[in-house]
């Protein structure tokens, strides 16, 4: 297996890193490495000016077995210690058409020792070749994924190294404390602390497993809302507009609209960019007692989803028919019939729909009236009130997610969490053997260390690369 790897690490790769547009493209990038045993060159005519670095060789590109003029484009050569892989690069900047790609790659591909890349093998070399650790080269991947404003600046974290700074900042304060357990175990008396010092060793521990114990508890709650989208259900009783607000926010029609009562049986969901963050919101069945008569099997459990649903979201939008005259009243008696569902009144907005049946005078009172809850007034059919709903709503997305943008352990992979647990759980158990034994103490502490080498790649395996890197595309 390792003779394969190698192997295999010493091929020359290649891929279309640029994309392919269906109508074509103006520009393609080809990038591949340039190992001179392979002649992969001699597709460029002007090999010897090519090896000049950094520098865009307009040139022609043949077909090196029947000389035929393939495109006239642009080559740069990137020496290993200017490339990105840190081996040496070359791109074919190329016109973007299907014939000239395809032609491309299949010249390339028929060369001895020459073959195309795996999923993510550029930033794989990358990392082999230290330009990049583990942290950063996630990072890279969910950058190229990012769909909104914060997945971006969110990705950036991981990929400037600001998270491995972090990390490494750990492991560096962890260490002291294994030095000084280590140094009074070969040059102890009894190999036991005294009280200052062992105080000072277990305020060191106990504070690095609270800041991991924070990060795990909220920090990556909230970097998941960013990665996943803010999880958001529009709740309320039948015909209130609850289909029609949803429509409106993604403007199309994702629900059925009808004056029917119970139109909604089932959760519908859309996912939206509010405010630079993903959202993924949904519609639900209106709610109402399940016990009563009239309501047929298939509504019924549509409710009951609903309320499943509105109980797993970050926030509730409670819509409320135009025909309440005080909300402060509404939203007791809310509270207090669906208090189950309801249960953190911050992460909910109430909606007064239906502003155009209302005379101006009513809703001007109406206003004035309900000043405490968190609540809007809109009409999905005129959108009156419905930017204000909209910053509204933006406003508590961004507090859901507020402080991962601009905090350095933002990037919380489910790979990171589960080294992580592994980290608080071996720095607890440490904490057991001070007074007891301290080589014990000192081996749970360097398992933890352990775990925080595997998140930046310090300690590494063949497996882990695998898992890492097979979701990246090709071209990187």
């Amino acid at each position: 297996k390792s003779c394969f790897q190698n192997a295999q690490r010493n091929c020359t790769i290649f891929a279309l890193s640029s994309g392919l547009n269906p109508k074509g493209n103006a520009i393609a990038i080809n990038p591949y490495f340039w190992q001179r045993d392979c002649r992969s060159d001699r597709c460029i005519n002007e090999t010897k000016r090519l090896q000049k670095p950094r520098t865009a060789l307009l040139t022609s590109f043949h077909d090196p077995k029947t000389g035929e003029l393939i495109d006239k484009a642009i080559a740069i050569y990137f020496p290993s210690e200017s490339s990105y892989t840190g081996e040496d690069l070359c791109e074919l900047h190329v016109h973007g058409s299907h014939s000239v790609v395809a032609s491309i790659l299949e010249i390339l591909g028929k060369m001895d020792n020459c073959r195309p890349s795996n999923a993510g093998e550029f930033t794989k070399r990358a990392f082999i070749n230290g330009k990049m650790d583990l942290t950063e080269a996630e990072g890279i991947s969910h950058l190229i994924a990012s769909q909104t404003a914060a997945q971006r600046r969110h990705a950036l974290k991981a990929v400037t190294g600001g998270l491995t700074q972090y990390y490494e900042n750990w492991r560096k304060r962890l260490m002291e404390v294994i030095a000084y357990l280590e140094a009074n175990i070969d040059f102890g008396e009894d190999q036991l602390l005294d009280e200052e010092q062992l105080e000072s060793v277990i305020n060191k521990a106990n504070l690095l497993r609270n800041e991991i114990t924070t990060l795990l508890s909220d920090v990556s709650k909230k970097s998941e809302r960013i990665n996943s989208g803010v999880e958001i259900a529009i709740i309320g009783e039948p015909n209130v507009g609850k289909s029609s607000l949803i429509n409106k926010l993604c403007q199309r029609e994702i629900s059925i609209v009808s004056p029917i009562t119970g139109t909604t049986r089932d959760v519908v969901e859309g996912l939206l960019d509010i405010g630079g963050y993903a959202v993924r919101i949904c519609d639900t069945a209106g709610i109402k007692d399940i016990t009563e008569p009239t309501q047929d099997v298939i509504e019924k459990e549509g409710i009951k989803r609903a309320i499943s649903r509105a109980q797993n979201v970050d926030l509730i939008i409670y819509v409320i028919d135009r025909s309440t005259d005080d909300i402060s009243k509404c939203v007791q008696h809310t509270s207090q019939k669906y208090g189950h569902i309801l249960q953190n009144a911050n992460n909910l907005i109430y909606v007064v729909n239906k502003l155009d049946l209302i005379e101006s005078d009513r809703v001007a009172a109406l206003k004035r009236a309900n000043t405490k809850t968190n609540q809007c007034y809109i009409s999905c059919k005129t959108s009156e009130g419905f930017n204000d709903f909209v910053d509204v709503l933006t406003q508590n997305i961004k507090a859901l997610c507020e402080s991962v943008v601009d905090c350095e352990t933002t990037f919380v992979t489910e790979r990171h969490k589960s080294h992580l647990y592994k980290v608080a759980k071996n720095l607890e158990e440490s904490t057991g053997y001070y007074n007891q034994d301290l080589a014990i103490s000192a081996y749970y502490l360097r398992e933890a260390c352990k775990e925080l080498s595997y998140i930046t790649g310090r300690i590494c395996t063949e497996d882990i690369l695998d898992v890492i890197f097979r979701d990246f595309c090709v071209g990187k």
